[in-house]
């Protein structure tokens, strides 16, 4: 009798075990499915309710295939545009170009080369002519419509030039450092940027300095050397075109051509300003 009992109180513990066992695997399924209210049929691994998927993100920190940082014109940050090679687009197109420049390029106003002569409107230049490079950032301009001395991205909002010429950077090289520089010259061209946003900007490679030059300024034809891929890491960074005008007026070396150079063994004289146009005339933007 007593063997039946105890047979009898072991089997009510088993069922009570099993009992317990099963409100415990269901409570534990419950408590999952109220944690992850989320959850697909899709075989997708939720984190938090959000899915980890391709390349996506919790903070959607991820980008769409194809949306690797371009901007509203297509430019994707770290690409150089070069100037490409084109067909003459005549003395239309160059009559249409302004140019913002240092003491490199001013002869194209101070030799008549532009249409209105000496008194072309087309020139953007400071009143002593010079534009030190750790000045670009805010540097100033004659405002050629009324002569008032203005930031050069000031005039460029009141102009809306449709193409800008920008060739700065060889007054003043030796006293700047890469990175201000860049960090300079970027800021510039964002500004004129935000002012004139229709604006095709082309910023121009060094055209150095002779073979002869004195160098009383420090500048070297190593630093022009340096300059240019300071002015393409500009380009990179602000989808500038790059104007290659080191290869129209420099031998292989980087050294200004001294047929092409003043006699200060800087500035580009008539002839090889010349040579500059008719690169830019058979080097339009697309």
């Amino acid at each position: 009798m007593q063997s039946k009992l105890s047979m009898l109180k072991n089997m009510i513990w088993a069922v009570a075990i099993m009992v317990c066992l099963v409100a415990l695997l269901v409570g534990f399924i419950v408590a999952s499915a109220a944690k992850n209210p989320d959850k697909q049929e899709d075989g997708t691994l939720y984190l938090d309710g959000v899915p980890k998927d391709k390349g996506g993100s919790k903070d959607g920190e991820g980008t769409a295939e194809g949306e690797e940082g371009e901007d509203a014109a297509g430019f994707t940050p770290g690409e150089i545009k070069v100037l490409p090679e084109s067909s003459d687009a005549g003395q239309a197109y160059i009559d249409s170009l302004t140019f913002l420049t240092d003491s490199s390029l001013i002869g194209l106003r101070d030799n008549g080369l532009l249409t209105g002569g000496i008194a072309t409107s087309q020139v953007w230049a400071s009143e002593p002519g010079n534009i030190p490079a750790s000045t670009i950032a805010e540097c100033n301009i004659v405002y050629p419509g009324d002569g008032t001395v203005m930031p050069a991205t000031a005039a460029a909002g009141l102009a809306k030039p449709k193409t800008l010429v920008v060739a700065l950077g060889m007054d003043g090289l030796a006293d700047v450092t890469k990175s201000d520089f860049v960090a300079n010259y970027t800021a510039l061209i964002n500004g004129i940027k935000a002012q004139s946003p229709d604006t095709t900007i082309i910023l121009c490679g060094p055209t150095s300095v002779a073979s002869y030059y004195p160098s009383l300024d420090g500048i070297t034809v190593a630093m022009a050397n340096d300059l240019e891929e300071w002015v393409k890491a500009v380009c990179s960074s602000t989808g500038a075109y790059f104007a290659d005008l080191g290869s129209v007026v420099c031998d292989v070396s980087g050294t200004l051509n001294s047929d092409f150079a003043g006699a200060n063994g800087k500035t580009i004289n008539s002839a090889g300003l010349s040579q500059i146009l008719q690169y830019l005339r058979t080097h339009k933007p697309e």
